[in-house]
């Protein structure tokens, strides 16, 4: 059986790791061009003339996360679950995208567009305030500790960056966070951790503290994490035919693997470092268009041998591809279609298939899994 555990997998990829001479700020997963961007749809759509961005953005603003009164939880010392970091990270993200744009600032200020600023530091500077640490027993430690924090990590460069009035002590504060509290816990490659989606939502909060922080050694160690790390690199998570290691597993597990990745490539592109979207002749493109082939009823080849690490601790191993969840979009593919097609000119049929049977892409179910709304934020 062709494993990570088992340590099948011959090629160790070259990535071209440098030191980060200029950081790029804001330059998560968006920077101020693409915010103006943004911001120019949404003028347009004020002024009359509507377009599936703009209509996102209608669906983005009526979205309880992106509310500036939103009723956030109460912050803890430690993480024993996810669920109400993950919420108020979401909000503090979703809070920061409005005051991030002057133009919509501007046009807004009567209706407190400086509130949602304000909700988004409010969230942030809690939680940096009270959370000493994750819980080591919790099983859940590492996706604690990586898709909350990344989302919240977006919503803190925003508003960094952007003269939103945050203290120098709440950006401190912050992160101190980032390195005392979540850091530690994605740094131990132990047991379970680091396996498929766990491993690539770790990566990309690396990647995501890295630049927050300006922290080459812990950026370089991300960018190496996406092709080298043993259960989550991307030639153990995507197949030379674009099979996911989740794919006998469930599609909504192949599909937030594959927009975990997606972000990691996104914040490289634009930090300026590395194409990671172009690694192994476009891996990750062949591994969103054959997820995006089997949720659309087409069959697919499937390799029985192409496995995740440890998949026994889950049902595994997986004969054959899963049915479960099949048909259910999550909103990972504008990101991809972007890049892959606007920017770069190549083909992706099936991602533009769903993304024209959805529309517009919403937030996700479980609010941090991913940063959602890519017709709004990623559609060129």
């Amino acid at each position: 059986m062709r494993t990570a555990s088992l340590g099948l997998v011959a090629l160790i990829l070259a990535v071209n790791v440098l030191s980060v001479r200029a950081w790029i700020h804001p330059g998560i997963l968006h920077k101020l061009s693409d915010m103006d961007r943004m911001s120019s749809y949404i003028s347009a759509g004020l002024a009359g003339t509507s377009s599936p961005q703009y209509q996102d953005y209608l669906l983005f603003a009526a979205d309880k996360f992106s509310s500036d009164v939103y009723q956030m939880s109460t912050p803890v010392a430690t993480l024993t679950s996810r669920a109400s970091f993950e919420a108020d990270a979401t909000a503090a993200y979703q809070n920061a995208l409005p005051s991030s744009s002057s133009t919509v600032s501007q046009m807004w200020k009567l209706t407190g567009i400086q509130l949602h600023a304000t909700k988004a530091i409010e969230i942030m500077d809690a939680w940096s305030g009270t959370l000493k640490s994750v819980d080591p027993n919790y099983l859940d430690m590492q996706l604690a500790s990586s898709l909350g924090p990344s989302i919240m990590t977006n919503a803190a460069e925003i508003i960094r960056y952007t003269s939103a009035g945050w203290t120098a002590s709440g950006i401190s504060r912050f992160s101190s966070m980032l390195n005392n509290v979540f850091y530690p816990r994605l740094n131990n490659h132990t047991g379970v951790q680091y396996e498929a989606n766990v491993g690539t939502g770790n990566t990309k909060a690396l990647m995501a503290f890295g630049v927050f922080t300006e922290n080459t050694t812990m950026y370089n160690e991300a960018i190496s994490l996406y092709s080298n790390e043993r259960c989550s690199g991307l030639a153990l998570d995507i197949s030379p035919t674009g099979q996911s290691s989740e794919s006998g597993r469930d599609q909504g597990h192949a599909q937030l693997g594959l927009g975990n990745l997606a972000e990691s490539c996104q914040i490289a592109w634009i930090q300026g470092t590395n194409d990671l979207f172009a690694l192994l002749s476009n891996r990750l493109l062949m591994g969103y268009e054959y997820t995006a082939k089997y949720n659309l009823g087409n069959t697919v080849s499937y390799d029985a041998t192409f496995q995740r690490c440890d998949a026994n601790l889950l049902g595994g191993p997986f004969t054959v591809i899963s049915p479960t969840g099949r048909g259910v979009f999550r909103p990972i593919y504008e990101l991809a279609y972007a890049h892959y097609v606007s920017i770069k000119g190549l083909s992706m049929p099936f991602s533009l298939q769903i993304i024209n049977r959805v529309g517009t892409e919403e937030g996700n179910t479980s609010p941090a899994d991913g940063s959602g709304w890519g017709t709004l934020k990623f559609r060129l």
